[in-house]
């Protein structure tokens, strides 16, 4: 493979949590001549085989990142990491031939970014787009939540009555009501989703580009959680800026929105740029280290391994496990990724039980979900999007709100309105 058909791949909030995960996981990955994370897991679908090509010669990788100072320490701390995990293989001459390649063509780059100003993200796309001929994918990763306290009664509730759950699916965070960006938009919706939107349509063009090397359409990465759930949905405050749910709600409009914007590409025949979920489990993250201390932030890591001992496949608990999902998508064969599935096919998934396929049952949204066994050794699994059949609507309410607004902030920059290709744009 020449060195112009190597993937470019941007990560937002790639300095810590699963973003670092990530590049970590995806560099020791392509350092080898067959990933292992591009192995198949899923039943062939109806798309092209197209992808990464293997062994993979290598890689741009761009952090995007709101913190320079804390970027470019993660960026040597990566590349430390890199040569000790690669130094606990066992290599055979082919290996080490192409290790070396790949590590002299392997180049991480810091980019600023903060999803909080749609400014910032207009001008990030400008640089990426003059300094890089294409990018390949995008890991929507960074994320933020404005929880401010526990409800310590309702803590001690559920522990007791439905202790998994509690250290799964927790009701007792107290989220701070009211948080606006600079931009006048929901904070935590504006960070998680919106600048995410915005990332993608003010490159798509440079998505697009990138068929050359992958045969196949660009993809981009939606990080969703456990946590989104249709009952956090408000179809009215649908920034959630006087939600008490502002994190739960807007992960679970990540869910609609990029099975929106997916049904949307599919409309074209040869769609440039395709939209899939993600999930990384419950990974034990600083989050909420500030309301709990330090002491029971400790407790919490040594309550996640029993979780999963007992039996919780969701408890990936580092992001080495967690991004297990994300590598997944970016290196497996596009024609191995389900991106809509029937509740059949997710039977064959599981049970490899080859009649189940045969009812004619609506197709619903999946995520693809990091989880582990007790043991600790990683996999995905696929994760229907709940409440799907009730929010297809406003699935596509959602889309449309976000493109009107985005073509607001492109007006008000005095920008040329972009047109709505590949299914990003207004409702086909």
């Amino acid at each position: 493979m020449s060195g112009s058909s190597r993937p470019i791949v941007i990560v937002t909030g790639a300095n810590n949590g699963i973003g670092f995960g990530f590049c970590r996981r995806l560099l020791y990955q392509l350092s080898q001549l067959h990933p292992t994370d591009a192995v198949p897991i899923f039943p062939r679908s109806n798309d092209q085989d197209s992808g990464i090509k293997y062994p993979c010669d290598g890689l741009t990788l761009i952090m995007a990142c709101r913190n320079k100072q804390r970027a470019d320490a993660a960026r040597e701390e990566l590349f430390k990491l890199f040569d000790k995990d690669v130094a606990k293989r066992e290599l055979q001459p082919a290996e080490v031939a192409h290790l070396e390649t790949f590590r002299k063509n392997l180049i991480v780059k810091i980019h600023s970014l903060d999803l909080a100003s749609v400014h910032s993200v207009l001008e990030f796309s400008d640089e990426i787009t003059r300094t890089y001929p294409y990018v390949s994918h995008i890991f929507c990763n960074a994320g933020v939540a404005t929880f401010k306290a526990l409800a310590w009664i309702r803590l001690l509730k559920q522990l007791c009555t439905d202790f998994v759950g509690a250290v799964t699916n927790p009701n007792y965070y107290i989220e701070e009501v009211g948080v606006v960006s600079e931009d006048g938009l929901g904070w935590v919706w504006q960070c998680n989703l919106f600048g995410h939107y915005v990332l993608s349509r003010a490159l798509e063009s440079h998505l697009a580009a990138s068929a050359s090397v992958t045969g196949g359409p660009a993809r981009v990465i939606w990080t969703s959680s456990l946590e989104s759930l249709p009952a956090s949905y408000d179809p009215v405050d649908w920034q959630y800026i006087k939600s008490s749910q502002p994190y739960e709600g807007t992960k679970y409009e990540i869910d609609i929105l990029r099975a929106e914007l997916d049904r949307r590409a599919l409309c074209d025949p040869s769609p440039s740029i395709r939209h899939f979920t993600v999930h990384p489990g419950v990974v034990w993250t600083a989050i909420d280290a500030a309301l709990i201390g330090y002491v029971l932030h400790r407790v919490k890591a040594a309550v996640f391994y029993v979780a999963r001992f007992f039996g919780s496949p969701h408890h990936t608990i580092n992001s080495w496990h967690g991004a297990t999902s994300a590598v997944h998508l970016v290196l497996v064969s596009l024609a191995f990724i389900p991106s809509f599935v029937s509740l059949a096919a997710r039977r064959v998934v599981h049970s490899e039980d080859t009649d189940a396929a045969s009812g004619a049952e609506d197709q619903v949204p999946v995520r693809i979900h990091s989880v582990t066994d007790r043991w600790g050794r990683d996999g995905v699994r696929l994760d229907p999007v709940a409440g799907w059949k009730e929010h297809i609507e406003e699935s596509g309410k959602l889309a449309d709100r976000c493109e009107q607004l985005y073509q607001t902030f492109l007006a008000a920059e005095g920008r040329a309105k972009k047109s709505a290709a590949n299914g990003n744009g207004v409702a086909h």
